[in-house]
């Protein structure tokens, strides 16, 4: 008996030591933090009309990556994808550097980590935002200046510093749930790479991944570890079949020179989140900025609802009764931050873009339209006769538009009045060129360094 348990407990023994040999031993450091609650509170980038319309087969930000980093053990990928690859990119993009200049100009990820650690030292991770937000709040400098230091301290001269290199803005590209469709994912990211905007993304980690070439391709049974942030910065539908390619933080010896592709099924699979990160701050070798934009009014039947400009007000040509039921396109032609406001003569303002607190006013690319309140939906006129007034404001900074709206609830005059001393009459461009033969629309130049940077869009609707 006691021989014949013996041998149970070698036979047992054996199989934990089996089983322990093969668990697999992580090669490289992690650190992205990831929270689906966190993420669903980032403002989502507004859906655009046809915006998949002319999108290439391919782009890449490839020339303006700086030379991939090496993490080491620290849990530090978030700083690296975000400042290091993302601003990094940005700033390389805007300067048209040479490489040699982006990689003595990267920025350093520990300036940003250790502001934002959740730890002591660097073995944890952050999460994405939080790094994204110190990058638009605060910036960053650069890693000749800071190094990648675990235990460095950020001093009043480095957050000086950073000030000169703080982003415009980032956003959240898509809802993920189990009913997500791939192109609901795919497209957006390919839609901000397309525009010159490098994307960072929170990848669910697997064994195979450390081991990734010119291609990550998951294994069956793969191992899960963890979170993992990188930068996208390219894609090519003919790319194995299509696929996006990333920059990582694991040296160049890693995949194909730091980087390596990922499969659009694969990455739709397997990206948790993603972010567009922006800046669309101007040279200051360019003195002169050009605006202009457009809104145009259908009705449900797909006539266009004309309009004739008075007194800086675009007032449609005909009224219209209860029940009419229409949409506006509004389209832009820089990258803007819109708003549009509903109101009438009981001055009550409601809020119509961003149509709920999860979009973004931000719509970064060079052209685009936005329709509201969706593509194939349409508003319609109530019961309450008289005038409405839908206020469009293009801006070249974000607003605090609940602040301007019960503003404009409060002061008298007519609806011109009220909104530009809601806005602030000095932060409104002066020279704006309103159509004049039909279209709602208008074109501005300003001075770079001048205070206005919004243009204030105003249509008249009556009805009866």
């Amino acid at each position: 008996m006691f021989i014949r348990l013996l041998f149970l407990i070698l036979i047992i023994s054996s199989a934990c030591k089996s089983s322990f040999s093969q668990k697999y031993v992580q090669k490289y450091g992690r650190g992205c933090l990831y929270d689906s609650s966190r993420y669903e509170q980032i403002p989502l980038t507004a859906p655009l009309f046809r915006g998949n319309e002319g999108l290439p087969t391919s782009a890449s930000l490839r020339e303006f990556c700086p030379t991939p980093g090496n993490q080491g053990d620290y849990g530090t990928c978030t700083a690296w994808a975000s400042a290091y690859a993302a601003r990094t990119i940005l700033m390389a993009q805007r300067f048209q550097m040479t490489p040699e200049e982006i990689s003595k100009q990267a920025f350093s990820p520990s300036y940003v980590y250790n502001q934002i650690r959740l730890t002591s030292d660097c073995m944890y991770g952050i999460y994405i935002a939080d790094a994204l937000d110190l990058l638009k709040n605060e910036g960053c400098v650069t890693y000749n200046e800071f190094g990648y230091e675990c235990e460095k301290s950020v001093t009043d001269t480095d957050k000086q510093k950073a000030k000169d290199n703080m982003i415009q803005d980032y956003k959240r590209l898509f809802v993920r749930n189990s009913s997500t469709a791939e192109s609901s994912i795919i497209t957006p990211v390919k839609k901000a790479l397309s525009e010159g905007k490098p994307v960072v993304i929170s990848l669910q980690c697997f064994a195979s991944f450390d081991d990734a070439k010119d291609l990550w391709t998951p294994s069956p049974n793969d191992q899960s570890n963890g979170y993992h942030a990188m930068a996208v910065i390219a894609y090519d539908d003919k790319m194995y079949g299509g696929a996006f390619q990333l920059m990582n933080s694991w040296g160049v010896g890693w995949g194909k020179g730091g980087f390596t592709w990922v499969k659009y099924a694969d990455f739709k699979k397997y990206c948790m989140e993603a972010y567009e990160v922006v800046d669309f701050k101007y040279n200051p070798h360019s003195p002169k900025l050009s605006h202009s934009g457009e809104v145009v009014f259908k009705k449900s039947d797909g006539e266009n609802m004309e309009a004739f400009l008075e007194k800086n007000v675009f007032k449609m040509n005909q009224n219209y009764f209860s029940g009419t039921s229409f949409q506006f396109l509004m389209s832009h032609n820089e990258p803007v931050y819109l708003y549009a406001i509903g109101t009438d003569l009981s001055k009550k303002c409601s809020l119509l873009f961003p149509y709920n607190q999860g979009i973004s006013p931000l719509l970064s690319y060079n052209k685009g339209t936005v329709i509201f309140p969706a593509d194939q939906y349409y508003v319609q006129l109530d019961n309450t006769k008289g005038i409405d007034y839908v206020c469009i404001l293009y801006a070249n900074e974000s607003l605090n538009i609940e602040e301007i709206m019960q503003k404009m609830e409060k002061l008298e005059g007519d609806i011109y009045s009220r909104l530009s001393e809601a806005v602030g009459k000095k932060r409104i461009i002066p020279a704006i060129d309103y159509s004049k033969e039909g279209k709602i629309g208008f074109r501005a130049t300003r001075n770079i360094n001048e205070s206005g940077k919004i243009v204030p869009l105003i249509v008249e609707i009556r009805h009866e």
